[in-house]
């Protein structure tokens, strides 16, 4: 397992955020492995249920103040806004205001 983190963080051509890992069959994950961004891995307990998993992967981002992934940000950001009701950054308050209703006025007014 280590080896295979390892060969993701070399290829990578970004820093590497946190992920989970889950290890076991095409029937059952037997344990999940949380990846911080710096290659230290750990091993969760095999009685870890997935949703335990994701609670710790987004704790994890917040607690070392990464950045979530592009891919994930928008349900990351839905799940610390109203299931963990953490504020919001101020990043994500500067881009809450919209021009929508502006440009519908201009373009309504033409």
């Amino acid at each position: 397992m280590q080896f295979e983190i390892e060969t993701k963080r070399v290829n990578s051509n970004h820093p590497v955020q946190p992920y989970l890992v889950g290890v076991g069959d095409k029937k059952k994950i037997l344990t999940y492995i949380l990846v911080l961004g710096d290659s230290q891995s750990i091993q969760l307990p095999r009685n870890c249920l997935g949703l335990r998993a994701l609670d710790l992967l987004i704790k994890a981002h917040y607690a070392l103040n990464i950045e979530f992934v592009l891919g994930w940000k928008n349900v990351y950001r839905f799940l610390t806004l109203h299931v963990y009701k953490l504020p919001p950054t101020k990043e994500q308050i500067e881009k809450r205001h919209s021009t929508f209703v502006e440009q519908f006025m201009q373009l309504k007014n033409l």
